[in-house]
């Protein structure tokens, strides 16, 4: 039984999408904002000691953030002028999805990292 249960978990595994061995690297991003518009743009990461530097390129302005985690999972705390925000994300087979929210706003958006190759 135990033998079966732990070819089940190794099954599980082996299908799951694999998360790349670092965040870094170049990105598309697609999204949605908390009021519903959509939006296209970049989005470079690098790490930097225990944590990654994350910079957003959408529609002209420029969003820059510090991130904390793993290719498995991360939180991203990020700012744009005055406006300031966090996001969660985890592995797809592109690259990542996730939600943001920005500070004292109620809705959330939705992100897709598709990484470059």
């Amino acid at each position: 039984m135990r033998a079966l249960f732990g070819a089940f978990i190794a099954l599980l595994v082996m299908l799951s999408p694999a998360p790349a061995d670092t965040l870094e690297g170049q990105y598309r991003i697609r999204g949605v904002e908390p009021d519903g518009r959509p939006y296209e743009g970049a989005l470079a990461v690098k790490k930097m000691g225990e944590t990654y530097v994350v910079i957003w390129s959408v529609g002209g302005r420029r969003f820059v953030g510090t991130a904390l985690g793993a290719p498995s999972g991360f939180a991203v705390s990020f700012r744009h002028g005055e406006a300031s925000g966090i996001a969660i994300f985890r592995p797809t087979e592109e690259g990542y999805e996730g939600a943001f929210a920005y500070h004292l706003n109620a809705r959330a958006g939705q992100e897709r990292w598709i990484r470059r190759e």
